[in-house]
């Protein structure tokens, strides 16, 4: 984490090559783990959405109140598949997609 930390300070990634602009810091107290194993897990296509998760209609227009995420979201691989798919990318989309829909439902409802 130390390394990773310098690296963020001096706007360079030696290690990895992560490009300056998405190099933020780590700062405790609290940091999280998940395992995760690979598996080849995803589809291609699903319901279109915008940036908010919601669902769009055949004109592009935003359903109101409906959003999606996950894989019944679209769009996660733009125009092409990978190769290679694995469990953090395919969880990692699932989970925050989610959590935007999620949150925009619940504005949605109040």
């Amino acid at each position: 984490m130390e390394e990773y930390n310098t690296s963020c300070s001096q706007g360079h990634d030696r290690l990895f090559a992560k490009p300056a602009p998405l190099l933020r810091p780590l700062v405790g107290p609290k940091y999280y783990a998940v395992k995760a194993r690979t598996v080849a897990l995803g589809t291609k296509g699903g319901i279109k959405v915008n940036e908010k998760l919601e669902v769009l209609d055949k004109r592009s227009r935003p359903i109101p109140g409906l959003y999606a995420g996950g894989f019944d979201a679209g769009g996660m691989y733009g125009d092409s598949y990978p190769i290679r798919v694995s469990s953090g990318l395919s969880s990692a989309f699932a989970l925050n997609s989610g959590r935007i829909a999620g949150r925009k439902a619940l504005t949605h409802l109040a």
